[in-house]
């Protein structure tokens, strides 16, 4: 299953998807940074994003607000813990031998 699921690689593919967003101005930048944590941790309070980004409060909301809207993460509540969410739409790009492109 390692194999398939290349745990070790999964933050660089995710580390190139969010540049390749933050290039398109899909994500903000800072939103790696919280997706990895996410990745690390299984749930952030929402009090962290600050420091795990770095970035004042008002910007933390900004980088929590847009991959909630695109489905990279998921909360129960406005605040509730941030969970990672793994859209279909990034299936082929994390996880590219278990959802090969072609296949997607």
């Amino acid at each position: 299953m390692d194999a398939i699921l290349e745990p070790a690689a999964l933050t660089e593919r995710i580390r190139k998807f969010c540049n390749e967003q933050i290039a398109a101005e899909a994500l903000p930048k800072g939103s790696f940074e919280l997706l990895r944590e996410l990745i690390l941790s299984g749930s952030v309070p929402r009090a962290n994003v600050v420091s795990i980004t770095g970035y004042q409060a008002r910007h933390s909301r900004t980088i929590t607000a847009a991959p909630i809207a695109r489905g990279l993460i998921k909360s129960k509540s406005a605040r509730a813990d941030l969970k990672l969410a793994i859209p279909y739409e990034v299936l082929a790009s994390w996880f590219p031998k278990l959802y090969p492109a072609d296949l997607i």
